[in-house]
């Protein structure tokens, strides 16, 4: 995607930017993972991007969406980037996500929200929708994950916008995601 150089120039620019505001939209709080592992989100050391994927097991836009989510965390594999599939208003054990997650074979880390708390603090309104926190937990971009679905039950013959793949680019490079929200379109969140 880009090589060493921009990477480590872009994170001096990212932690000199979080010294002068610092606003964390993670709340203070663990989370529980598939494995019933827990999962802390407000690593302060970390220097990695966020990505969360906002999905629900029984939303027909989260399955088509899982192959192109599962494609992006392989492919971005070797950039500073933490993955996470979130389902909200779901508490670990559920065995329709532990189904969910072996049939579409999710390949990042996936986070119960049984209390909306992740939901809430990072504004997600449907399924599927996608998050981007910088290094400082700002939220970077938020939106839809391309432009194939343009309102519920209506599909575009060809993507034309990847505004996720496009909003990660730009961060990676040091640059700010243009646009930096889009309308995603799916499943309401019950909040």
């Amino acid at each position: 995607m880009m090589n060493m150089r921009c990477v480590f120039w872009s994170l001096i620019i990212c932690l000199s930017a979080c010294g002068i505001s610092h606003q964390s939209s993670l709340p203070e709080t663990d989370f529980i993972g598939l494995n019933g592992d827990k999962i802390s989100l407000n690593d302060q050391e970390s220097q990695a991007f966020k990505v969360f994927m906002f999905l629900t097991y029984d939303c027909p836009l989260s399955i088509s969406y899982s192959g192109p989510m599962n494609q992006l965390v392989s492919e971005a594999a070797d950039e500073p980037v933490d993955f996470y599939y979130v389902f909200p208003g779901l508490a670990f054990p559920d065995d329709s996500v532990s189904a969910f997650a072996a049939k579409y074979r999710l390949n990042a880390k996936i986070i119960f929200d049984p209390e909306l708390k992740l939901t809430k603090s990072l504004e997600a309104t449907v399924t599927p929708q996608v998050i981007i926190l910088d290094s400082c937990h700002t939220i970077s971009y938020s939106g839809a994950f391309d432009d194939w679905a343009f309102e519920p039950g209506r599909k575009r013959q060809v993507i034309n916008r990847h505004y996720v793949i496009d909003a990660l680019a730009r961060l990676l490079e040091g640059n700010k995601p243009d646009p930096a929200v889009t309308e995603p379109v799916g499943c309401f969140i019950e909040l």
